[in-house]
């Protein structure tokens, strides 16, 4: 067979498919809450790890950008709540 001219790492596709997911996820979620705080969105993961809690964050900035959310956070360390737009 061919062999590819750009090795990609398994690891790196299964996030950017997952990332894929998490903002589609995401984007479900707001639609039918409106808002919803970063700690609850961790609290829906079942046996959440960083890289999901990275993943996670990286889909809500994903969003932003694409200005279909808007973030705040009233102080530093408080729970960052992620809103649609």
């Amino acid at each position: 067979g061919l062999e590819p001219i750009i090795k990609i790492p398994k690891a790196a596709i299964a996030r950017a498919v997952s990332l894929k997911e998490k903002i589609t996820a995401l984007r479900d979620l707001l639609d039918h809450r409106q808002q919803i705080s970063f700690r609850e969105l961790m609290a829906i993961e079942t046996n959440a790890d960083r890289t999901d809690v990275i993943v996670t964050f990286l889909a809500m900035l994903e969003l932003v950008k694409q200005r279909q959310a808007v973030v705040q956070q009233k102080k530093s360390f408080d729970d960052i709540i992620v809103s649609k737009v």
